[in-house]
């Protein structure tokens, strides 16, 4: 090759050294370019992940609170049942709920009364439920604080229903007209078998 064009060539070599390397550096900076804009169209979509995962989070919030809202509803629950649990005698006979009755309308002068036990113990959850029919004649005054009397005992007692009528078999004396009351009551007893499910631990579980 002739030594004045390898000598042009050298003379040129800078320039042709910084247009390579001007053109890198431009091909480059395109890429970043391009780089910089695909994340910049990435961002929404990450800004709507973060909204619906902050969504998720206020709802697992808000859950556990009505979880922790209904728990506690749960066991005020039991333990308003537990109360009218202890309010129940464990043991009751017929004999006591008839001795019970018999003196009330004793002290009230009820007469011709009669007492029995109408069918056999129910269960119901947390107690036992028994009716008992009673029988007597006396004034309407007498049978009103009769029922006042059952209602104000320590024991719960439950006049389930109640039927008055014209007294035939005891001879009026007084100015007060005698009535035949015939009243059906309940007696109940506590089911010591019995305990309350709240549910919760099955509640927790679910949501573990």
């Amino acid at each position: 090759m002739n030594d004045g064009i390898i000598s042009k060539i050298v003379s040129k070599l800078h320039i042709l050294i910084m247009l390579g390397t001007g053109f890198g550096l431009y091909n480059a900076h395109m890429d970043f370019q391009a780089n910089i804009k695909v994340k910049e169209d990435e961002i929404p979509v990450i800004k709507n992940k973060i909204k619906r995962k902050q969504r998720d989070l206020k709802d697992v919030e808000k859950y556990k609170q009505n979880i922790k809202e209904a728990k506690d509803q749960i066991q005020l629950v039991a333990k308003q049942i537990e109360k009218i649990q202890q309010q129940l005698p464990s043991s009751g006979s017929d004999i006591e709920i008839f001795e019970i009755l018999k003196s009330l309308s004793k002290d009230l002068n009820i007469q011709g009364v009669n007492v029995s036990s109408s069918g056999s113990e129910v269960a119901k959850d947390f107690y036992f439920v028994k009716s008992y029919q009673f029988q007597g004649t006396g004034t309407f005054l007498q049978f009103l604080i009769f029922i006042e009397k059952i209602k104000s005992l320590n024991r719960i007692l439950n006049i389930q229903t109640f039927n008055f009528s014209k007294s035939t078999d005891i001879k009026q004396r007084g100015r007060f007209e005698l009535i035949r009351g015939e009243i059906l009551i309940d007696a109940y007893r506590y089911n010591e078998g019995y305990k309350e499910e709240t549910g919760i631990e099955s509640i927790e579980r679910e949501f573990k």
